[in-house]
């Protein structure tokens, strides 16, 4: 997780900037989705969104070792805003899927 953000502009100026970068280094996304549900007039709007879960912004990339997820979240206990970069192996997905089939 990277800091809490108090506005959009600085939300969106984060996300900007590290899916630029992991496009420079990784190629574009694989899947991108950059919406808000219902009408966000400014960017106090935007942020009322997110924290009403409906505004969705999450860039993924595939990787040659699994994906990497970049995303704009708000937690739902103090409406912290912020970027979440996740990354996920294959190997260790693989491997946790397997254990769960054999618990199934």
């Amino acid at each position: 997780f990277f800091p809490k953000q108090k506005d959009w502009v600085g939300l969106y100026g984060d996300y900007s900037r590290l899916k630029s970068l992991l496009s420079q280094k990784y190629g574009e996304p694989a899947k991108v989705e950059e919406v808000f549900l219902k009408y966000a007039r400014d960017d106090t709007g935007k942020i009322l969104r997110l924290r009403s879960n409906d505004c969705r912004y999450c860039s993924t990339f595939s990787v040659d070792n699994g994906e990497i997820l970049l995303s704009i979240i708000c937690d739902n206990e103090d409406y912290a805003c912020k970027i979440k970069l996740v990354y996920t192996d294959k190997i260790n997905s693989t491997s946790f899927d397997n254990a769960a089939m054999n618990d199934l």
